[in-house]
């Protein structure tokens, strides 16, 4: 069986996407990754209830 590990994570900017996903490439942290944007999100945070929008 193969076996894999996907990570997911949000930037306040794009760039800062770009920059992360190009070093782990590089750095052979990943076989590939893709950037996705504007992400919106919906959560309870501390006992509130929250929304936010980030990658654009």
């Amino acid at each position: 069986m193969t076996q894999f590990v996907q990570v997911s994570t949000a930037t306040p900017a794009r760039q800062q996407a770009v920059e992360l996903a190009k070093g782990a490439v590089e750095g052979r942290l990943a076989a590939g990754s893709q950037i996705i944007g504007p992400v919106g999100s919906v959560f309870w945070h501390l006992g509130e209830f929250g929304e936010g929008r980030s990658g654009g």
